[in-house]
């Protein structure tokens, strides 16, 4: 067999470099790529990290500050108003102390987004439950005030201090009442009846209580010609009229026992 003649292939210098340069380039071209795809995997991955260090710690943030928002509530009064600032400045540390474990920008960001509504919504929750407390503490600082013009009420009369039953006290506390409460004149004005039936009824069976069931007659029946001070309703609703005079009678019944036994030892 003849020996297969050697070929020459030519190239000259700037041929074979060029080659060598479009090697290199496709090597260089992959290199990059790949480079790239883990960058961007890297990227992906601290993200996620980041973003689930968020969810955890605003997730505990809300936690806690719900927790803090329930022990609030559970405040009546003006005790819940005076201890509001304390709580108010209580979910903001909170919030901020929790954010500090955050290092990564990513995270620090994540999660003042998500608690920033959260915190704002707490803040409100508590600024109501206080206000409302507030409000309540107040009617009942009223109507403390109109239960303590009420004794005093009884006892100018119990006294004798008074013949007649001094509603004034009471009625101006009531109005008050009223007034904060938005009530329209009707309504204000049911307000001053209920006040002057409680003070009526307490002045009465005060009064029998003592055996002084005549002047208790004389004031049942001239509280029932008059009008709730200030209004043009009666003094005393048809509720509280006939208990108030059964009052009466049981005890005008009792003084005539008395008086007959005593006739006959």
């Amino acid at each position: 067999m003849d020996a297969i003649p050697s070929q020459q292939i030519s190239a000259d210098e700037e041929t074979f470099g060029a080659g060598v340069g479009r090697g290199l380039q496709r090597t260089g071209a992959v290199m990059r790529r790949a480079a790239e795809a883990e960058f961007d995997m890297r990227v992906q991955m601290e993200t996620r990290k980041q973003e689930t260090q968020a969810i955890d710690a605003s997730s505990e943030y809300s936690r806690q500050a719900s927790a803090a928002d329930l022990e609030f509530k559970k405040l009546n009064g003006q005790q819940a108003v005076d201890a509001f600032p304390e709580y108010q400045k209580r979910l903001t540390d909170l919030r901020t102390e929790i954010g500090k474990g955050l290092k990564g920008p990513l995270a620090q960001r994540a999660y003042k987004n998500r608690t920033t509504d959260y915190e704002t919504s707490a803040l409100n929750s508590l600024g109501t439950h206080a206000a409302n407390q507030g409000d309540a503490a107040y009617v009942a600082s009223l109507d403390g005030s109109n239960s303590a013009a009420r004794d005093r009420a009884v006892q100018k009369v119990l006294s004798g201090q008074n013949a007649a039953i001094d509603y004034s006290e009471t009625v101006d506390t009531t109005l008050q009442k009223a007034h904060f409460l938005g009530l329209r004149k009707e309504g204000a004005d049911a307000l001053v009846q209920q006040s002057t039936n409680a003070v009526t009824v307490q002045v009465i069976n005060a009064l029998v209580a003592a055996g002084r069931v005549e002047e208790a007659k004389t004031l049942l029946a001239g509280a029932q010609q008059v009008n709730a001070p200030g209004t043009e309703i009666p003094l005393l609703s048809g509720e509280v009229v006939g208990p108030l005079t059964a009052t009466v009678q049981a005890g005008l019944v009792k003084s005539g026992a008395d008086y007959v036994q005593s006739l006959n030892p």
